[in-house]
């Protein structure tokens, strides 16, 4: 979406190399959050899965 945006002139380069950046620096966060998670936690998640299944 950024690339568009920036061949047609509506946001900058610098504005689309932010954007780029701080996109990154929130996936990295959301991974070392995940990491942080402790067996248990997942294993509740894992237990609970099947009847938060609405469908």
């Amino acid at each position: 979406m950024l690339v568009p945006l920036a061949l047609f002139g509506v946001l900058g380069l610098t504005s689309v190399v932010l954007t780029h950046e701080l996109a990154k620096i929130a996936v990295i966060a959301n991974g070392v959050r995940a990491g942080r998670l402790s067996r248990d936690s997942i294993r509740t998640a894992v237990q609970l899965a099947p009847a938060l299944d609405v469908a």
